[in-house]
């Protein structure tokens, strides 16, 4: 894959605030004079690059001011930083850049980090999750020329985001939709690597598990309420070519949930799937069906994206509907998964790491 690329930056639709200049042929000089934040303007002289709300927080914290760390190799990571699932794994992407530069990075330059959230929040702006993720991407690559962001952590947003940059390496550890292969078809080599990766499994393994456990438990009348979307698209391909007769209803909307709701509840499905990219829908739906007498005695099933400490707190509290609900989570490598939960905890102190989905992908 590649590491970096040469620090090229197309100014014409960005603005600067002068803070001091000097003359430049790129943005190598600039930010060997003045820290990462700078960049060569069309006309020669060196710039600070207009500030990103969304985009405050680098580690080391003054990577864009300091010259003296103006020639590290800066990765970007995007998150929704009113998610302690997303939080944890920003925080393992953080100690992957630390542990890279302390073991020599590469050529002898050590790894910088910036951090960018796509929470949807009025104190931001009026965007959408995914609008901000696109935002945040297009600000990586077209102001600062970041070339890796580690990240977008769904895979709606990372499909957003491809499509939204041209040079932009992504390499998500929780984007498991197979749709996302087809933005790629071409196999990937040295001279070719490609823009999109991933840590995690495709939702093949995961379709085929949900499938099995099904069968296993001889589960026959299934529904499936589904996300419309690269996540839920890619799985709802994928479990009706393994479950006979499986009942899908789509949604996109909250008021397209609760019909889909209605949907499910009117059919004799024993089981319920439910797949969104959104914490937030799952409480959503888990708190509707609990409510709804006719799904009393039905179980319901949540796939990966669900299992999360996020979706702990805001489960409903009766025990006995909890015991009615499964679901599928990404596997580790003991050996691997006990060494980065060891470092994790001596940086960040006692975290449940199992509860937090994908963080051990992010490291």
């Amino acid at each position: 894959m590649r590491v970096w690329v040469p620090l090229l930056l197309t100014l014409a639709s960005c603005s600067f605030t002068r803070v001091d200049v000097a003359d430049c042929r790129d943005s190598t000089d600039c930010r060997a004079a003045f820290g990462f934040g700078w960049v060569c303007g069309g006309d020669g002289l060196c710039a600070q690059a207009a500030p990103e709300a969304r985009c405050d927080t680098t580690w080391p914290p003054d990577l864009l001011t300091n010259p003296a760390q103006g020639r590290r190799l800066v990765v970007g990571t995007i998150l929704d930083t009113s998610l302690e699932t997303h939080v944890a794994r920003a925080n393992a992407t953080q100690l992957a850049i630390q542990d890279a530069s302390s073991a020599g990075g590469v050529d002898g330059r050590e790894f910088g980090l910036i951090v960018c959230s796509s929470e949807q929040n009025a104190s931001f702006d009026s965007r959408t999750r995914t609008e901000a993720t696109v935002h945040v991407a297009r600000y990586l690559e077209e102001v600062l020329d970041v070339p890796i962001v580690v990240g977008p952590y769904g895979s709606g947003e990372t499909e957003a985001s491809f499509a939204a940059t041209e040079r932009l390496v992504m390499i998500s550890p929780s984007a498991t939709s197979p749709t996302l292969t087809d933005l790629e078809p071409i196999p990937a080599s040295d001279d070719a690597p490609g823009r999109l990766w991933r840590t995690a499994p495709t939702d093949v393994e995961q379709a085929a598990q949900i499938a099995a456990d099904l069968a296993a438990r001889s589960v026959t009348n299934v529904a499936f309420i589904a996300q419309r979307g690269a996540y839920g698209d890619g799985l709802v391909a994928l479990l009706e070519a393994r479950i006979a007769g499986l009942q899908v209803v789509r949604f996109e909307t909250a008021g397209q949930l609760s019909s889909a709701l209605g949907v499910v509840a009117d059919g004799s499905a024993s089981e319920v799937i439910f797949a969104s990219s959104s914490t937030a829908d799952s409480i959503d739906f888990l708190t509707a069906v609990e409510a709804d007498a006719t799904f009393d005695g039905r179980r319901f099933f949540l796939t990966d994206a669900a299992a999360n400490t996020d979706l702990l707190a805001g489960l409903p509290s009766d025990a006995g509907f909890r015991d009615r609900i499964r679901g599928t989570r990404p596997s580790l490598d003991p050996v691997r998964a006990a060494a980065f939960e060891r470092r994790y905890r001596v940086a960040y102190g006692e975290s449940d790491i199992d509860a937090l989905s994908f963080t051990a992908h992010a490291y």
